[in-house]
């Protein structure tokens, strides 16, 4: 009996520009299945208000690049959206309270560079 994968998705759209205005760019590498890095640039915010939190990722083709935005609950970091798709294309909106956000990238298989959009409340 084969293994049945399941995942969910939210895909960006394609192309070459940012996928959204008055948003910050951060770019980086993984080097291969089951790396990460964490951003903005390897840190957290802080939200001081309700609002929704944006992310979009894009890779280098023919990879798997996933994304997930997680927040702090005064114990661990607990993922609280994520967007993984079957290519390196990845967007997030998720509607959230005040807190600490960090957003993790994750190369489920592949490696190479990427850039990420994030727009916070």
């Amino acid at each position: 009996q084969a293994d049945v994968e399941s995942r969910s998705v939210t895909v960006a759209g394609g192309g070459g520009g940012a996928p959204c205005t008055s948003c910050t760019p951060y770019t980086g590498t993984l080097s291969g299945a089951g790396d990460s890095d964490y951003h903005p640039n390897g840190s957290y915010y802080y939200s001081s208000v309700s609002g929704t939190h944006r992310g979009w990722l894009r890779g280098p083709a023919s990879t798997d690049f996933d994304l997930h935005l997680q927040k702090w609950n005064g114990f661990y970091w607990a993922t609280v959206a994520r967007a993984e798709g079957v290519t390196s294309e990845e967007q997030i909106a998720y509607s959230g309270t005040s807190g600490y956000y960090r957003w993790r990238v994750y190369s489920y298989a592949g490696s190479g560079s990427y850039t990420f959009w994030l727009q916070r409340p």
